[in-house]
């Protein structure tokens, strides 16, 4: 593959000349000659910042920002179109909303009663409901897949913007709440606050995220739920020694109802 030289492209948002993106990068042809060039990572991520879409030349492990085209000046136009889609994108909605995800851990079985019993094979609480049969959480557990019984919660806030293109696309793009700047500064926010706060957590390991629409009333919801589960997780995990738990059972007292 031949080396042309290097080329340069500058395209300024129309609205504001001085926001521009200025990149340089290496024109090669190839054996079939075709002209081609693989932009510089930094020019890469800049141009995905504005949620424009780059492509590979479809090698395993490739780079993306791969541009090809029969002539020199049909390359530079592709490149420069490219460029000049990252400012044409128009805001056209935005909002806050609440990224939630829940994994629970639970295998057991229900009377027809309701109660909770241990296994199908269990009678010493009433009769089995075997409409029901095995209840789970979002993790199946069983004897092939035994798993400890648990409940885990991820909640994050997001500022959700979708934007259209020039071309008529649409993309939405999602980034972490903050609460500076906007109408977000509002004294009524206070739960959505309060779950900006929350730090060091990550959706439970191959779960979703799905996400609301935030309304304070939402948000206090899950405020409520991190409250619980942390008092639960912090009574269980100062339990301590074995002498420490007997007493605990001796007062006759639960961690929950």
């Amino acid at each position: 593959m031949a080396r042309l030289g290097k080329e340069r492209i500058r395209v300024s948002d129309k609205n504001d000349r001085d926001f521009f993106i200025d990149i340089e990068f290496i024109v090669c042809v190839s054996v079939e000659g075709m002209f081609t060039t693989t932009l510089d990572e930094a020019d890469v991520k800049i141009i995905e910042s504005y949620n424009v879409s780059l492509y590979t030349n479809g090698r395993r492990n490739a780079r993306k920002g791969f541009f090809e085209a029969n002539t020199k000046k049909e390359l530079l136009l592709d490149i420069k179109l490219v460029l000049e889609k990252c400012f044409s994108r128009n805001l056209i909605s935005e909002k806050i909303i609440l990224k939630y995800a829940f994994a629970t851990c639970a295998s057991f079985c229900l009377t027809t009663e309701k109660e909770i019993i241990p296994n199908l094979g269990w009678s010493k609480d009433g009769s089995v409901d075997r409409v029901l049969g095995w209840q789970n959480g979002t993790i199946s557990s069983h004897a092939a897949n035994p798993h400890a019984i648990g409940v885990q919660m991820y909640v994050k806030p997001y500022h959700k913007r979708v934007y259209s293109y020039a071309d008529g696309t649409e993309k939405t793009e999602y980034d972490v709440f903050s609460p500076f700047g906007g109408s977000a500064v509002d004294d009524t926010k206070y739960y959505l606050k309060w779950l900006k706060q929350i730090c060091s957590t990550t959706p439970p390991n191959g779960t979703p995220t799905k996400e609301m629409e935030y309304t304070e009333e939402r948000a206090k919801f899950f405020v409520n739920m991190f409250k619980s589960l942390c008092k639960l997780a912090n009574s269980i995990a100062n339990l301590g020694s074995p002498d420490e738990l007997v007493k605990l059972i001796d007062t006759g007292k639960y961690l929950m109802p």
